[in-house]
């Protein structure tokens, strides 16, 4: 039988507004659309990915958050195999 329990203790740091992955991303995008930030593995190559394009993944990724009924402050939890998306 699995049980599974919530724990919540206060975090021993702070974040800042802009400490994190997605906003990196964007302030790239401005910059340079066109940069290649990332690359993934696609049939057996290694297929370059963009600022502009990972900006834009995001933002789908959060719009379909957003559909679901996540609000900001929700917490959300996404269990994958290690994947850049």
């Amino acid at each position: 039988m699995l049980i599974v329990r919530e724990i919540s203790v206060p975090a021993p740091f702070t974040v800042g507004e802009h400490d994190n992955v997605a906003a990196m991303v964007f302030e790239h995008e401005r910059d340079d659309p066109d940069y290649v930030i990332y690359q993934r593995l696609i049939d057996g190559v290694w297929t370059d990915v963009t600022c502009a394009e990972a900006a834009n993944q995001i933002r789908a990724a959060a719009l379909g958050l957003i559909s679901l009924g996540v609000q900001a402050g929700d917490r959300v939890v996404i269990f994958s195999a290690t994947r850049y998306e």
